[in-house]
């Protein structure tokens, strides 16, 4: 069976930057990074947008923040933690730390909506 070293609930700024860092520190370790909205945001930038000073867009993170360093981004809305098993459950029912073979796999992949939606 094969399990994934660290699995980040959100996609915030402080999840960013502990995905980015961790594989800097350890290049080895599989992140899954799950978060259910369309984009990352600098959060302390949005009422400056709502005031017109820039467009609302410049407070969109790229995901390739997280997936150029090999972080596995799943857009799902994770609805379960079970830490005595290390098992999570998104919103389509698929578990994300633990991949019992390549089809579980490859259903994860189906889940990934790469790009702003």
């Amino acid at each position: 069976m094969k399990m994934r070293s660290v699995v980040v609930i959100g996609g915030g700024p402080a999840a960013i930057t502990f995905s980015r860092t961790l594989k800097k520190l350890k290049p080895e370790a599989e992140i899954t990074m799950f978060r259910p909205e369309a984009h990352s945001m600098v959060y302390c930038a949005i009422p400056y947008a709502i005031e017109g000073l820039f467009e609302p867009s410049k407070v969109f993170k790229p995901d390739e923040l997280v997936t150029e360093v090999g972080v596995d981004l799943i857009r799902r809305k994770v609805v379960s933690v079970d830490f005595k098993d290390k098992h999570v459950v998104d919103d389509a029912g698929c578990g994300g730390i633990e991949s019992q073979d390549r089809g579980r796999q490859e259903e994860h992949a189906r889940h990934r909506r790469p790009g702003p939606q």
